[in-house]
């Protein structure tokens, strides 16, 4: 952590957000702060990062080998299968 940086937010909180975003379909900057799941900025840039590294196909299979072996419902099923809203310029990350 740089010094003076503010601390990371989990990875956990993160995806709560991104998936709040993704099923609601608003725009990150009208993420609510209430449920702690950092700013919509910061759970842009972690989907950016998730999706760069591959992490985000691996989130969608396992979440779905999991919702496939129970007989219920997980909720959002539909956020999962949505293309990333707002699109997305991976490519353009880090320039």
């Amino acid at each position: 952590m740089p010094k003076g940086g503010r601390r990371r937010i989990n990875d956990r909180a993160t995806l709560t957000g991104i998936l709040f975003v993704l099923k609601t379909k608003i725009l990150w900057e009208y993420l609510p702060r209430e449920p702690g799941c950092g700013s919509g900025m910061t759970c842009s840039r972690r989907l950016h990062e998730c999706i760069k590294a591959g992490d985000w196909q691996r989130i969608h299979e396992a979440f779905f080998d999991n919702c496939a072996s129970t007989t219920r419902s997980c909720g959002i099923e539909l956020a999962l299968t949505l293309p990333v809203y707002p699109p997305l310029r991976v490519a353009s990350i880090g320039s």
